[in-house]
């Protein structure tokens, strides 16, 4: 099988200068199979892809996104990323007999990407915290007149920095499964052990120098490149797991673990090795044809990135989750409940979470945190005649809430008092869907929403500078215009609402707007 894909789009933001917002990117995969004897298979699987967008992380003040939600400050006129992934995967895959499978793959990937983008301004004026506050006069203002490009930066202090993250990843290892499929009297099981040996690498090379801003372009100020990041940094993983599934008829029991030892390097030479393990159960009971009663518990664990502070500790959680399923031939209706207790949760400084460029690649520790919620689905799909109507609603609760006071370095934390909300979090979400389908069309239209949300780690109601509730409207209207031929037209934000949805990494953003898809599949269907 050879597949490719090439997407391209001029962007639906603009810069004062016309300068590209847009992106080019093209993917490649093929696949070859061999059988070379029954019970057997080898698979290779490459991949390439390459991709150049016209990207920055600067965002807008409040008042500019609403007054024009699609428009680019001219300090992000330089942003520009590029990628080039390449990909390679040979599995094996055995049986013997029907009880007995066994699949090996041997994987290697390598990306190597560059993003040039502002870094910030070279006196170390907080971008976030100043498109946030929106100033309307003293220096404040001047900064903010500088990255809109309505003023001249005056001086090495107000010149803004422009930087490249080239970064190379690799990742490799080797894993194997096998399932076995087995009976002890009455009971039916299947037994799945694994093992993998992982490594990923990346070389981190980051630099930046000063421009000016001059008649509402960047100019070079001439000055050397500095370095701020040269670095090595590799982790290996050895991981097994055992799973089994044990079927009493009413009764399913699926208890199992993981066991997982990471050691990780900085510059060559050793910084942690961390040995974690990580049990699991969980059951399903169906007392009736058309209930399913579940649970389970399992253990999560994110380990310390290479090089961080001794104090660091990695994430581990205790997750829960409680349910019901009612489903017989067209409807459906779910009931989940679901607790995350997080031991240590950690935060990551990075450019998109609004960090400073100094702090970026830090973990930092968030303490005790409690997540926990309820989550319900219902679908229905009557018949009537030759049509169907098919309905589906779904609703999330999530409370989420720190439990211990703290203070930290995370843009994202900050003073942190026991109760405080987890930001980015929802409280609530909630969507619906309604179609009407026929063999030769369908079509249906569909809403979701979803509460407001905190910037920083606090409580509600939210202010100004943190994230409003969000409504989008979609529709799709399907002809099949021939036993080969269908169209499909599907539009997406159809309001045109051009609402915050984030104020990270370095301020407002807005949804996309309003977009309509024309498709064409030739085939059966």
């Amino acid at each position: 099988m050879l597949e490719g894909v090439h997407l391209r789009s001029d962007g639906f933001k603009e810069l004062p200068g016309g300068e590209p917002t847009g992106f080019n990117k093209s993917e490649g995969t093929l696949k070859l199979g061999l059988w070379p004897v029954e019970g057997q298979r080898f698979e290779l699987k490459l991949g390439l892809s390459d991709e150049t967008s016209h990207e920055d992380y600067l965002g807008l003040t409040l008042a500019d996104l609403e007054q024009d939600p699609h428009q680019r400050y001219a300090a992000s006129a330089l942003g520009l990323m590029r990628f080039q992934r390449t990909q390679a995967v040979l599995s094996w895959e055995a049986e013997a007999g029907s009880e007995l499978r066994v699949r090996t793959v041997a994987y290697h990937q390598a990306l190597q990407r560059a993003w040039t983008k502002l870094n910030g301004f070279a006196n170390g004026t907080d971008i976030h915290s100043l498109l946030q506050a929106d100033p309307s006069g003293g220096t404040a203002a001047l900064y903010l007149a500088i990255l809109r490009g309505e003023e001249d930066s005056q001086g090495a202090e107000q010149a803004l920095l422009i930087g490249t993250n080239d970064r190379r990843f690799q990742s490799v290892g080797l894993q194997s499964e096998a399932r076995w499929t087995h009976t002890l009297g009455p009971v039916a099981g299947t037994l799945e052990t694994g093992l993998r040996l992982h490594q990923d690498r990346v070389v981190r090379l980051h630099d930046e120098k000063g421009y000016d801003m001059l008649d509402g372009a960047l100019v070079d100020r001439g000055e050397d490149l500095q370095v701020t990041t040269d670095s090595l940094s590799v982790a290996q993983a050895l991981a097994l797991h055992a799973h089994e599934e044990l079927d009493f008829g009413a009764l399913i029991l699926l208890p199992g673990g993981r066991v997982e030892v990471v050691r990780t390097f900085v510059d060559e030479e050793e910084a942690d090795t961390r040995v974690v393990g990580l049990p699991g159960i969980a059951a399903m009971l169906r007392p009736d044809p058309l209930l399913d009663i579940f649970a389970g518990l399992h253990r999560g664990f994110s380990p310390v990135s290479p090089g961080q502070a001794p104090e660091v500790r990695p994430e581990l959680a205790w997750t829960a989750e409680t349910g019901l399923r009612l489903h017989r031939e067209e409807a459906l209706a779910e009931v989940v409940g679901f607790l995350v207790d997080y031991a240590n949760l950690t935060g990551e400084c990075t450019m998109s979470s609004g960090c400073d460029s100094d702090a970026i690649g830090q973990q930092f520790n968030g303490g005790r945190a409690l997540v926990l919620g309820v989550e319900a689905l219902g679908q229905l799909r009557p018949a009537v005649g030759p049509f169907h109507l098919p309905l589906q609603a779904s609703y999330a609760y999530t409370h989420s809430s720190f439990l211990s006071d703290f203070r930290s370095d995370f843009s994202q934390f900050g003073d942190v008092q026991a109760g405080d909300r987890l930001p980015y979090s929802p409280e609530h979400q909630l969507g619906g869907r309604l179609a009407l389908e026929h063999e030769r069309f369908d079509l249906g239209a569909g809403a979701s929403w979803r509460s407001a949300m905190l910037d920083v780690a606090g409580d509600f109601p939210a202010t100004e500078t943190d994230v409003p509730a969000l409504l989008l409207v979609d529709a799709a209207v399907g002809v099949r215009v021939h036993r080969l031929v269908g169209l499909r037209v599907v539009g997406s934000n159809l309001a045109d609402a051009a609402t915050l949805t984030s104020w990270r990494p370095m301020g407002a953003r807005p949804t996309p707007p309003r977009m309509v898809m024309l498709s064409v599949t030739v085939g059966e269907g």
